[in-house]
């Protein structure tokens, strides 16, 4: 027979979904973006951080393109920041910032193909693919080593 005993608290990480980082990147100043605000400030004064996952930037990076028009340039710059900021954290800081610097120089690729380009460049596989734009960019990237 098990027997349930009572643990220690778990201290579950933060996820922040795609919405709460949209609303904070657009300075939203509608009802979201004041609870976007103070729900930043809150996590901020505990010490604790969001993080952001693949999915979410993925979704987020999708959002801020097709509603807000924004560049790729624009939309790494943006993601950068957030994630610079004391309340937001990535799944894998340096994946993410080799991601979005590729992203940003490259604008034909995507956040994802930008992190397939990323996880190449940084050792972590090795990525096949028929995608031209995304092989020349992984061959760039070889290049500079």
């Amino acid at each position: 027979m098990w027997r349930v005993t009572r643990a220690r608290p778990i201290l579950l990480m933060l996820i922040a979904d795609s919405n709460v980082v949209i609303a904070v990147l657009a300075g939203l100043s509608d009802s979201l973006g004041a609870a976007a605000g103070q729900l930043v400030s809150e996590i901020e004064a505990r010490g604790e951080r969001m993080v952001v996952t693949e999915g979410v930037l993925a979704e987020t990076a999708w959002v801020l393109r097709i509603r807000f028009d924004m560049s790729q340039r624009e939309i790494s710059g943006a993601l950068l920041a957030v994630l610079d900021s004391a309340a937001f954290d990535s799944w894998d800081p340096p994946l993410v910032t080799e991601a979005l610097r590729i992203m940003a120089d490259e604008p034909r690729l995507d956040i994802v193909d930008a992190l397939l380009a990323a996880r190449d460049a940084i050792g972590i596989g090795r990525v096949v693919t028929f995608d031209r734009v995304l092989a020349r960019t992984i061959a760039r990237e070889h290049a500079g080593d």
